[in-house]
């Protein structure tokens, strides 16, 4: 009897979640009210490579294979180091610090094609909303004539 009721529990639950794995898996982007994508949900941003290039880069774009070998190798180095220290009390008062490993999750790997930076859009100079017509702070400036 009892596992009768757990194969009826566990079809149940599969016959429920199955629609949601469906539209997961179609190519149609969800929207939301206003018309744009709906980027709700989970992200997964780990990575080793920064947003931002690093000056040591210089100009140069991707990684040589050596180099994200040694990156990568450095993370997983690093975090059995921390795996296998001892643990550490704080005293009463004291600085506790921050969130520990356990919580971040920084990756273990380069993006695939081995950037340097993860950076995907140029920096906008100054004059760059008159040339475009875009102005990034006029929303802003709208908002705060509204509310004086």
């Amino acid at each position: 009897m009892r596992t009768n009721q757990n194969t009826l529990v566990t079809a149940l639950a599969a016959a429920l979640l199955a629609p949601t794995v469906a539209i997961a898996q179609s190519g149609e982007i969800t929207r939301t009210g206003w018309g744009k994508p709906d980027l709700n949900g989970v992200w997964d941003f780990r990575s080793l490579t920064p947003l931002e290039r690093p000056e040591e880069y210089g100009d140069r774009e991707f990684l040589t294979e050596e180099e994200a070998r040694s990156i990568e190798q450095g993370a997983v180095d690093q975090n059995v180091a921390a795996d296998t220290a001892p643990a550490q009390r704080t005293e009463a008062g004291g600085s506790i610090g921050a969130y520990n490993r356990f919580w971040m999750d920084y990756g273990t790997q380069v993006v695939g094609n081995r950037r340097t930076s993860d950076r995907r859009s140029p920096q906008w100079p100054a004059a760059a909303s008159d040339r475009t017509g875009h102005d990034p702070l006029r929303r802003r400036r709208l908002i705060r004539r509204r509310s004086a």
